[in-house]
């Protein structure tokens, strides 16, 4: 073979070896970066997985947290509930016995006002027929009772009550000494005077200036005049009730009880 065909041979065959080396590295080098392209996606996925698994571990921990609480909301309210129902059943043992006691406040009513209004008449019958001092003053308490008695907004223990309070103030009368300014029928109109009250015993009334004085008859229904010598006890007797001189025996006329 002549030396220049030899050396295109050569040429050519070591460039043949160079191509086969070429395609070999390519060949050996895909599965290479195959297997770690796979390898990442694997390690990838497993700590995506793990981040998962970590998750539904919180959520069981916090739904098993809340389903003990939720349970203990339970507990609680099945506790409050006995509560109420035996509250509910005290309630309506409380409904009952109010219920049978506005009935038996109904019965008592019925019979107390009648009562109440016969004892308002009989302190008026009392007061028209007793010694007649202080007049308007026990006149208008009795009319307040009265209209008290058809006020919705006073109580039946407070209409009660003042009822019974007119009477104590009667009753206090009798042991009380007083004396107060009032006026007189006369010849020329009404006559201011001095009142004088011993109880029920005594009552007379005695001119301003103290030169003339009455005393009251009751078995007669009038006014009668007294003689000079009890004009001075009746000014000490009043200078007395007004603090103006010391506690002592004065003569004062007293009229006995008509014998029936």
């Amino acid at each position: 073979m002549p030396i220049q065909n030899q050396s295109g041979w050569l040429r050519a065959s070591c460039a043949a070896a160079a191509l086969s080396l070429t395609i070999g590295a390519v060949q050996a080098a895909g599965p290479f970066d195959t297997a770690v392209q796979i390898e990442k996606q694997i390690t990838r996925a497993a700590a995506e997985s793990q981040e998962r698994i970590d998750k539904l571990a919180d959520q069981k921990l916090d739904l098993s947290a809340e389903y003990k609480a939720t349970l203990q909301r339970i507990d609680s309210l099945k506790a409050y509930n006995a509560q109420v129902r035996e509250l509910v059943k005290s309630q309506e043992a409380e409904k009952v016995s109010i219920k049978q006691e506005i009935e038996s406040v109904d019965d008592t009513e019925k019979g107390l006002v009648p009562l109440m209004q016969q004892m308002i008449d009989t302190l008026e019958q009392f007061v028209a027929l007793d010694v007649p001092f202080l007049p308007e003053e026990r006149e208008k308490r009795i009319a307040r009772l009265r209209t008290n008695m058809q006020r919705a907004d006073i109580s039946l223990s407070e209409k009660y009550r003042q009822i019974l309070e007119a009477y104590q103030i009667e009753v206090d009368y009798g042991n009380s000494f007083e004396s107060y300014q009032g006026a007189v029928a006369g010849d020329a109109g009404d006559l201011t005077v001095n009142f004088l009250r011993f109880g029920r015993i005594a009552l007379i009334y005695s001119t301003l200036d103290g030169n003339k004085a009455f005393v009251w008859n009751h078995n007669e229904k009038s006014w009668e005049p007294l003689a000079a010598d009890y004009l001075s006890g009746i000014r000490t007797a009043i200078a007395m009730t007004r603090n103006q001189a010391p506690k002592d025996l004065v003569k004062l006329p007293v009229f006995a009880a008509e014998s029936k």
